[in-house]
């Protein structure tokens, strides 16, 4: 994931999280409670200019400029406009009150022709743009629930068309008029951070007493399995029996699941050839 920080100075929305404007803001900031996932639907337009664009305090109609999303992503980079806990102004609706919200960059090679149509879009051509995107958004909504302890479910992790199913923003389609295109969904996208949070606990560093602990009882474990592997035919344990190579403890247990030191190996060597 290449996060970059990057944010507005000129942006009212900034200003008015850094002043706490109202309750609307200071609750926002105690904790966003879910991920709203958008796309920009402007074709070929990446991160940086996005970002660079929506910098400003008014629009070239004098009105201020009400639009405010924590990131772009496109397939380089992640451009982090705000920090991630500041209220922003996506959904057109009340998930801005408890919704993060990012927006993808689609590629270039196509246009919209009505609505969400995307005219001329070839998912064979675009499968590395998208590939691209869908795993740093993937790794962006990771990084966001464990820094922000949201679940990666239904209604945690949203896209904006499944929050205007909710109630909570408006009419627009993305990002399912573009991802099952390529085969994914938000049920993907939700199974597949799930995934990536649970890896990242099974990846963490391992201290040399924990693995010394970890390695105690899966030796122990072993040595105490006295039962013979599925994989080991009866015939040949009594073979190896009648012929020395194995003799078990002073109770007699073979322990065929146990670990052998050097010495052992040695002596059922030996007695293989002595046998032999």
């Amino acid at each position: 994931m290449n996060l970059i920080q990057d944010f507005w100075t000129q942006n009212v929305c900034v200003r008015r999280n850094a002043e706490q404007l109202d309750s609307r803001y200071t609750k926002f900031q105690a904790g966003p409670t879910g991920i709203m996932v958008h796309s920009t639907a402007a074709p070929g337009r990446m991160a940086k200019a996005f970002r660079d664009s929506w910098d400003i305090a008014s629009g070239s109609d004098g009105k201020v400029f009400e639009k405010a999303v924590a990131a772009f992503l496109d397939n380089t980079e992640i451009r982090q406009c705000m920090p991630f806990n500041y209220r922003g102004y996506h959904a057109g609706g009340t998930a801005n009150d408890s919704y993060i919200g990012f927006e993808i960059c689609e590629p270039p090679g196509f246009k919209y022709g009505g609505g969400a149509t995307m005219v001329g879009y070839d998912p064979e051509a675009q499968q590395p743009y998208f590939d691209a995107v869908y795993t740093q958004t993937a790794q962006l909504c990771a990084f966001l629930c464990k820094t922000f302890n949201i679940k990666p479910e239904y209604p945690n992790l949203i896209c904006h068309s499944e929050g205007c199913t909710l109630g909570i923003a408006s009419n627009h389609a993305d990002v399912m008029h573009w991802w099952p295109k390529h085969g994914k969904s938000m049920d993907t996208l939700r199974a597949d951070v799930a995934a990536l949070l649970a890896g990242k606990e099974e990846n963490e560093d391992m201290t040399d007493a924990q693995f010394a602990e970890f390695m105690g009882r899966y030796i122990s474990g072993l040595r105490a399995d006295k039962t013979a592997p599925s994989w080991l035919s009866p015939d040949v344990i009594q073979n190896a029996k009648n012929a020395g190579v194995i003799t078990g403890d002073a109770s007699g247990n073979l322990q065929l699941n146990g670990l052998v030191t050097r010495a052992e190996v040695i002596a059922m060597t030996s007695h293989y050839q002595l046998k032999g």
